[in-house]
C-alpha cells in the first residue's frame, strides 16, 4: 500500500487515505464494522495493489506485469452489476482507477468506457453541480466529492487528448 500512496496517489488523488487505511486495518487487524461496502473495498485494494506492482522497482518487469494482472483480474472479478448499482464515491473511484490501469495496459477503448461510466455516475450524484457538493454537511465528504469529480474531469481531458493524438498520428 505504501507504494500506492507514495507514487500513484500523488498523480491520481481520488482515494481518501485515512478511510482506506482504516477500512483495511479493520478488515485484517481490528474488529468492527467497515465504513464502506466490503466488496468495493476489496476491489479498490486490488486495483491499488495492481497499480503498486506497475510502479514497483523491486521485481523484474515480467514479474511486476504478472502480479499487476493477477490483482487487476481479481478486482474485475469483484465488480458486479450489484456493486455498480450502488452509485457512490467508491464506484467512481474504482472506475477511475480502472481507467488508469487500462491506460497503462494500452487499452484506450476500455479506459474511455470506464471514464464515461464514472462521469455518468458522478453526474447522477450531482457532483458536477456546486450546489450539490456544497450541500454535503460533512466537510470530509464534501472534499472527497470534489476530488472525485476533479478526477472525472482530469481523466476525461487526458483521455480525449490521448485519443486525439492517436487519430492525428
Amino acid at each position: 500500500m505504501s507504494l500506492y500512496w507514495d507514487y500513484v496517489d500523488n498523480i491520481y488523488p481520488w482515494l481518501d487515505k485515512s478511510s482506506i487505511q482504516n477500512a483495511y486495518e479493520t478488515l485484517w487487524v481490528k474488529e468492527g464494522e467497515i465504513s464502506m461496502n466490503e466488496r468495493a473495498l476489496h476491489c479498490i485494494l486490488n486495483i491499488m495493489f495492481a497499480m503498486s506492482c506497475v510502479v514497483s522497482q523491486a521485481e523484474t518487469p515480467l514479474s511486476r506485469y504478472q502480479s499487476s494482472v493477477a490483482f487487476f483480474q481479481r478486482a474485475q472479478g469483484l465488480m458486479s452489476y450489484e456493486l455498480m448499482e450502488l452509485y457512490n464515491f467508491e464506484i467512481i473511484q474504482i472506475l477511475l482507477l480502472t481507467a488508469v490501469y487500462f491506460q497503462h495496459d494500452k487499452k484506450p477503448q476500455k479506459s474511455f468506457r470506464s471514464i464515461g461510466t464514472a462521469i455518468h455516475i458522478a453526474q447522477d450524484l450531482g457532483l458536477h453541480l456546486p450546489a450539490t457538493v456544497e450541500s454535503i454537511k460533512n466537510p470530509h465528504e464534501r472534499d472527497l466529492a470534489r476530488q472525485v469529480w476533479n478526477g472525472c474531469i482530469i481523466m476525461d481531458r487526458y483521455d480525449m487528448k490521448s485519443r486525439y493524438f492517436q487519430c492525428a498520428g
